[in-house]
């Protein structure tokens, strides 16, 4: 009796993951939605009820910048992640996770009641200490780590997406790989300053001799890195890690549409006239989400637009611009087939 029950428990809900994998959803009812939980998620986070409204339109869009790119690269992550493993469509574990997504929420209200104050999106860490956080999830309360409520966050997600795998497939160890290779994607979103450091200056400078010390200070000094003038340590983070954040999902992008459209058989034939307005559109959001959407402040607009680059940034916004370009012109073949936009996105 309690077998059949068992069988009927998980059928059902493999029946509801079905469901949710089929679903339509449009590209703009999905990031919309997305977008919204950031919303919740940094309002429940980072403000009370009175401060929300009193909160400075650029300080809040700095915010919102920080949070939602942050949050967008580790959904891409999984998504990129879980479809692999599943072989399944990117939409179809796109839907589902969009639905898990409501997760974010909780850290938030857990925040407020019992880590009043205690706010920390990323961890500065040795090579040595990224080792042990990584098999304490982050317990280890280092120099500058990930604070309580965030941790919970993890727990949860990677329990959440076991739990999806081992109803979508019914196997253990496929479920097993899918909890391990969560949590790193996971801590690799949580740990990123100091990995982006030790990767970039470990050969010079030795990967065992870097630590939180030396990242915190690249990361959250003014002017040490890409030429930003900004006084406010979480500000300057923040404009590192957005930089970081567009290339890496310009270049998730470009894999999308390459994966969905088989475009590297077209792309000899792909007209300039139709992929340069793309290129100058790509320009435009680099600088938006760089620069702009962050702080909207005199100081950071006279950095970014007056001839204040410095060779780092140039070469990375050049790159940028590229990879959001090709990304864009991956998607040409909406514009041959008959399709439109929203049905070339639609999820």
């Amino acid at each position: 009796m309690i077998e059949e029950r068992k069988k009927i428990i998980f059928w059902r809900l493999e029946r509801w993951l079905t469901a949710l994998e089929r679903r339509p959803l449009g590209w703009r009812a999905f990031w919309g939605l997305f977008s919204a939980l950031v919303v919740l998620r940094m309002t429940l986070t980072q403000y009370t009820w009175e401060d929300f409204f009193q909160a400075e339109i650029r300080t809040w869009w700095r915010e919102f910048f920080a949070n939602w790119f942050s949050f967008a690269f580790l959904f891409v992550l999984l998504t990129l992640f879980l479809s692999r493993l599943l072989r399944r469509r990117i939409e179809a574990v796109a839907n589902v996770l969009l639905v898990g997504f409501w997760i974010i929420l909780l850290p938030g209200l857990v925040q407020r009641i019992w880590f009043p104050g205690a706010l920390s999106y990323y961890e500065f860490a040795s090579l040595e200490q990224l080792g042990r956080d990584f098999l304490t999830i982050f317990a280890n309360d280092p120099l500058v780590g990930v604070s309580g409520d965030m941790r919970l966050q993890i727990i949860l997600g990677v329990l959440g997406i076991w739990f999806y795998v081992l109803i979508s497939t019914r196997r253990f160890w496929r479920a097993l790989v899918a909890l391990v290779g969560s949590y790193a994607v996971f801590f690799l979103v949580a740990s990123l300053p100091s990995w982006i450091v030790i990767a970039t200056r470990g050969p010079m400078e030795g990967f065992w001799q870097i630590d939180a010390a030396r990242i915190a200070g690249l990361f959250t000094a003014p002017s040490s890195l890409l030429a930003f003038s900004l006084s406010d340590p979480s500000q300057a983070l923040a404009a590192r890690m957005n930089v970081f954040y567009l290339l890496a999902l310009a270049v998730c992008g470009g894999w999308f549409f390459a994966y969905r459209f088989k475009c590297e058989e077209r792309a000899g034939s792909l007209p300039w006239r139709k992929i340069f307005p793309w290129a100058l559109l790509a320009v435009f959001f680099l600088f938006l989400g760089a620069g702009v959407g962050l702080w909207l402040t005199s100081a950071s607009m006279k950095v970014l637009f007056m001839g204040y680059f410095s060779a780092p940034a140039a070469v990375l916004a050049v790159l940028g611009a590229a990879a959001l370009g090709a990304a864009a012109a991956f998607g040409e073949r909406a514009f041959t087939d008959g399709r439109s936009l929203a049905q070339t996105f639609s999820f």
